[in-house]
């Protein structure tokens, strides 16, 4: 997707609500149609209406969460719709991202409910999984939208100072990766220091490494992580940030929750 002009200063961090919005789009056109109609899921009508209700809902409200944040991610690209970050931003307030709580009650009683039932559907539970695979999306969303209220067009639209560009010899601790950014064509250089606890890059490898996905996707997506992990601190990283995010973008409830700290290598 071809992000629009005047928002090009941040379209690193709008790519990675493209690859959200993406994992909701195949969860709406594809997971939740295929386990409805299928799958065994129509045995729930033959229930009494105790237990079809609430396993209906689980699907219906699912469903429903998918195709909007299949669309919403992405309508910061529609000017007509929302002329500034601001207003996109400020689109999500009240929406199912801020239902966190309510809807993990869907599926905390559809399963209870499939507990009680015997042979109960099996398209039951692999919704409830779908289900809560995406309320596990929200955090990284919100964590999103959160960085893009930090950056200096969000603040130039709500009239907030910006930080001045920083003056020869002045170090800045941003939060092991250590270099210099030019701030003119001679050697005035600002030292900048980006400190992430841990070995998020192994993490990130660990964690595919015992996800249920294929061998062929283990070993292409470890082999770009270690390259993205070569890559910090040089003019290579954000194309090769672009790239595993566009290789992962089938499996981001298992990446997502990594997705923030790597954003801080972006500079």
């Amino acid at each position: 997707m071809e992000i629009r002009k005047d928002l090009l200063e941040i379209s690193d961090l709008l790519q990675r609500l493209i690859v959200f919005s993406g994992v909701f789009w195949k969860n709406n056109s594809k997971n939740w149609p295929y386990l409805k109609n299928r799958e065994d899921f129509h045995r729930v009508y033959a229930l009494k209406d105790e237990h079809r209700y609430p396993l209906e809902e689980v699907y219906a409200t699912g469903r429903d969460i998918a195709g909007y944040m299949s669309m919403q991610l992405t309508l910061f690209n529609e000017p007509d719709i929302y002329p500034t970050l601001t207003s996109f931003i400020n689109s999500f307030k009240g929406s199912c991202l801020d239902e966190i709580d309510q809807l993990k009650k869907i599926t905390k009683k559809a399963h209870n409910i499939s507990e009680e039932l015997k042979n109960c559907p099996w398209a039951v539970g692999r919704m409830i999984k779908l289900f809560n695979d995406q309320l596990d999306m929200f955090k990284p969303i919100k964590r999103s939208l959160d960085i893009l209220r930090e950056t200096d067009l969000f603040k130039r639209e709500n009239g907030e100072a910006v930080m001045e560009e920083a003056k020869g010899g002045d170090t800045f601790n941003i939060s092991t990766v250590s270099g210099k950014v030019n701030v003119n064509s001679e050697d005035n250089s600002t030292n900048v220091s980006i400190n992430v606890e841990g070995n998020i890059f192994g993490e990130i490898a660990d964690a595919i490494k015992s996800a249920d996905i294929a061998d062929n996707e283990k070993e292409k997506l470890i082999s770009e992580v270690f390259e993205l992990e070569k890559s910090v601190g040089d003019d290579s990283f954000i194309p090769k940030y672009k790239s595993f995010l566009q290789t992962a973008a089938n499996h981001m409830t298992i990446l997502a929750p990594f997705i923030p700290a790597l954003s801080q290598f972006l500079g």
